[in-house]
């Protein structure tokens, strides 16, 4: 029978990604505001006599960043524009390529055989092509 190609390792991936998001969606939904529940300590209600586990000045510096972050939300909101507009603009000075491309001369050899083959075979033929090359002035390794 004849391999299908790509479908034959894609046709199911459908199945991986669907359960994957469906198991991803039930932890997000049920466990973790569960294990919230479970882990944070209790509060005492509203006009409680007990400290506040929030009243620390990394609490107090945070609170006042978020309050003048809604107070000036205009302003926020149009940094965050220009930043993302900067990043933009940033990402065509961004190299297009993985590897930086090689400054010597390269050459190439694709071998192929037939599915199967005996490694014998395919050492011949690799010594074969290695042998074309060998007495040239310009291959160095």
């Amino acid at each position: 029978m004849a391999s299908s190609g790509t479908g034959e390792y894609a046709g199911s991936i459908f199945w991986v990604v669907g359960i994957a998001l469906l198991a991803s969606w039930l932890v997000a939904v049920l466990l973790t505001p569960y294990l919230g529940f479970q882990l944070l300590p209790a509060r005492p209600p509203h006009g409680g006599s007990a400290p506040s586990i929030y009243d620390k000045p990394v609490y107090r510096w945070f609170r006042k960043l978020v309050s003048w972050c809604v107070r000036h939300r205009l302003t926020v909101i149009g940094v965050t524009i220009t930043a993302f507009a900067v990043s933009l603009a940033g990402f065509g000075q961004i190299q297009q390529q993985f590897f930086p491309t090689s400054d010597r001369t390269e050459l190439f050899v694709e071998l192929r055989l037939p599915g199967g083959s005996a490694i014998e075979t395919t050492l011949a033929i690799a010594q074969q092509a290695e042998a074309l090359v060998k007495g040239d002035d310009d291959v160095v390794t």
